[in-house]
């Protein structure tokens, strides 16, 4: 059976069959002769027989519909460069990770993105045996499903079977389902940690502990820590503060978030701008230069998070993130208000729109869901 090619706008397609539905798939190519070499080349001339039988070569789809023997991997990193220009690099990294894993595990790399089938991804997603909680199994269903978008939007696969995937709840156990509630730092907490980390900088100073490979990121910790406990940033805003950042209005930290891109000025007190001056001027632009390079690295990105777990973990601070200092600030903040007060709009109280704004939240909704 000789396959058919049919010229619209003036580049030629061929037909290929898929879900009981014919599909014309461009070769890219605008003369007759070039197209038939590309349906050649792909393979696509086993489509016909397959179609005819009711089935599709996947290796021979993925080659016709990309024009080239793209892989999963490829894919991804594709995505990634798209993503670089639409989202943060947290949720870019995060993605990444996540697809990165999940086609690792099951052994996709190198496979075209149309030979992967809706069971490759639901036996990752609904593992029994997998400790994830709902809400994290959901989030890497919402990952995988946003890479096959991508592709579906490429023109890379003929059908985006992410779609056919739903969590198995039968798979979790009640307290998957349920999953954990993080509490955020309480008052001693935060003053125990601050007091730690001044400690330890003061014996990385004099070179006798060192608890990481680069002694100033016990330094880097202590100033972060004491800039979220007051102004609620990510420690990705934190590890890219520049020296301008302080310059603009004495006794106030200016930063653009990296995440929503919003300029945020917020008060500091004495205490934090004191620290300032015993960071050392590594570079020109930013205050911790190495940890800067780590937030603009993608597979450098989580390393922060991950020191400050460990952090965490050897002061038996359990169950705590860097973010959880971001809930800390506005839950403190919010318990300051006296609500009387606060319906009467008294002037010296914060209102929740005011501390959506200190935090660079555009929604107050956001803004609530870190209230506890």
């Amino acid at each position: 059976m000789m396959t058919r090619l049919k010229k619209i706008d003036g580049v030629y397609n061929v037909q290929v069959r898929a879900g009981g539905k014919n599909k014309f798939i461009s070769t890219g190519k605008s003369n007759k002769v070039e197209a038939s070499r590309v349906v050649e080349q792909s393979g696509v001339e086993e489509l016909s027989t397959a179609a005819s039988a009711g089935r599709l070569t996947q290796k021979a789809i993925g080659q016709i519909l990309t024009g080239k023997n793209l892989t999963c991997t490829k894919a991804l990193e594709e995505y990634q460069t798209y993503n670089a220009n639409f989202r943060s690099g947290s949720s870019q990294a995060t993605s990444g990770y996540v697809i990165e894993a999940w086609l690792k595990e099951c052994k996709l790399e190198s496979v075209p993105p149309s030979a992967v089938k809706a069971e490759h991804i639901s036996k990752w997603i609904n593992n029994p045996e997998s400790d994830w909680v709902l809400s994290t199994r959901k989030q890497a269903l919402s990952r995988i499903r946003g890479f096959f978008r991508f592709c579906a939007n490429n023109g890379w696969i003929v059908a985006d079977v992410s779609r056919l995937v739903e969590i198995d709840y039968n798979a979790m156990s009640h307290e998957q389902k349920e999953g954990g509630q993080k509490e955020p730092f309480t008052d001693e907490e935060v003053k125990f940690l601050i007091s730690a980390l001044r400690k330890d900088w003061r014996l990385a100073e004099k070179d006798k502990h060192e608890l990481f490979r680069d002694k100033y990121t016990v330094l880097f910790f202590l100033v972060a820590v004491s800039i979220a406990k007051e102004t609620g940033f990510r420690i990705s805003d934190v590890a890219q503060l520049e020296w301008r950042s302080f310059g603009d209005k004495v006794g106030y930290l200016v930063v653009w978030t990296g995440k929503t891109n919003k300029r945020v000025e917020h008060p500091i007190s004495e205490t934090v701008q004191n620290l300032i001056p015993e960071i050392p001027v590594m570079d020109v632009k930013y205050l911790f230069p190495d940890q800067a390079a780590s937030i603009k690295n993608i597979k450098r990105r989580a390393e922060l998070s991950v020191q400050f777990g460990r952090l965490c973990e050897r002061l038996e601070l359990k169950n705590k993130s860097f973010h959880l200092l971001r809930s800390y600030k506005a839950t403190s903040a919010y318990s300051k208000l006296d609500k009387d007060a606060l319906a009467r709009k008294l002037a010296e109280n914060l209102s929740l729109d005011q501390i959506a704004a200190l935090l660079g939240h555009s929604n107050r909704n956001t803004t609530t869901g870190y209230i506890r």
